[in-house]
């Protein structure tokens, strides 16, 4: 069976997401969350996709202002890249923004998934920008 749902900050199935963003987005480069970085998520949306109750992709929202999300943090477990899973999960996170009254997303994105999110119909603005050492554009879409 396999599932996009909501979870809760600090539950089982968050600190298994969490497990999942250090393997593809952290651990690669050396970095580790701090306890503070995760204390901040505590009013975010969590979003995972769960096949046969493992956690094997995700997203979290952050509300940046009364009409604006951040989507941070997209991992996809490599067992099922490339099969729509990423861009179940945005759909999934647009449409819950949406419910909840938000108009604007905002991603800061690495360069090497600009084309995943041109696809979805954000686009780019600005110029490149270095964060984490690696190079990010912020891609923006509005929601109706």
């Amino acid at each position: 069976m396999e599932e996009i749902i909501a979870i809760a900050h600090n539950s089982e199935d968050y600190r298994e997401m969490i497990k999942l963003r250090h393997k593809i987005l952290y651990a690669p480069w050396g970095l580790n969350f701090t306890p503070e970085q995760l204390d901040k998520e505590t009013n975010d949306f969590h979003i995972v996709y769960k096949k046969s109750d493992r956690i094997l992709g995700c997203l979290v929202a952050t509300i940046r202002s009364p009409t604006t999300v951040q989507f941070r943090q997209v991992a996809v477990d490599e067992s099922v890249q490339r099969q729509g899973v990423g861009k179940r999960i945005v759909k999934f996170a647009e449409n819950l923004v949406f419910e909840k009254g938000f108009k604007k997303i905002e991603i800061e994105s690495r360069e090497t998934a600009i084309a995943f999110y041109e696809k979805l119909d954000y686009t780019r603005e600005g110029e490149r920008f270095f964060k984490v050492g690696l190079p990010h554009f912020k891609v923006t879409k509005v929601i109706k």
